[in-house]
């Protein structure tokens, strides 16, 4: 089983159950994956937690937060609707069941890391968003100087900046607020788009 695709070279199991812990370590060893065992989350690095769902919430001094970009796994005894969701309330991306099988923790890394790539794609893409929304009002600042120093309409003023953004190669936003800021003056624009 070829693990390279999972980009994972070390775990921490988080659990006080000697007998699964000794069947994942075993499982990971035979993935080329290190694994760290500890009854509490620490702050040692790791690519993936695999938290052992019962010993989570029976001992909050293992409760620490975990950091949101942080693929997590959570392990089950019994696999009942109550433990999957107390396995989602702790921020798991998927599960796993006992026993142990090396090729159900593959499927549960996999999906946790994919899921967590994927979950901090969206959270990149929010913040742009946000810093374009939050920029809006420089830009139609600077559609409105470019209409007014070159006497264009709306559409041309704003084709006008984004050719200029397309050609340095930068957003939009960028271009606006670099005007805004005397970087560049309104006159050049044109010529240089």
């Amino acid at each position: 089983m070829s693990i390279s695709t999972l980009s994972i070279s070390k775990i921490s199991v988080i659990s006080a159950d000697e007998r699964t812990c000794s069947q994942i370590q075993k499982a990971t060893e035979r993935m080329g994956i290190y694994c760290h065992i500890s009854d509490h989350i620490d702050d040692k690095p790791t690519d993936l937690l695999l938290i052992d769902v019962q010993h989570y919430f029976a001992d909050i001094a293992v409760q620490k937060p975990i950091r949101q970009s942080m693929p997590v796994v959570g392990l089950l005894a019994h696999g009942s609707p109550t433990e999957i969701e107390r396995a989602i309330s702790m921020g798991a991306m998927s599960v796993v069941g006992k026993p142990i099988h090396q090729v159900g923790l593959y499927s549960a890394f996999h999906m946790a890391l994919k899921l967590s790539q994927q979950h901090s794609a969206l959270h990149q893409e929010l913040d742009t968003l946000r810093t374009r929304h939050k920029l809006r009002p420089i830009v139609i600042e600077a559609v409105i100087k470019v209409m007014e120093t070159h006497k264009l309409t709306e559409q041309k003023a704003y084709e006008v900046l984004r050719q200029y953004s397309m050609h340095r190669n930068l957003p939009v936003e960028q271009i606006c607020l670099e005007l805004s800021q005397g970087n560049m003056s309104y006159e050049r624009l044109r010529s240089q788009g």
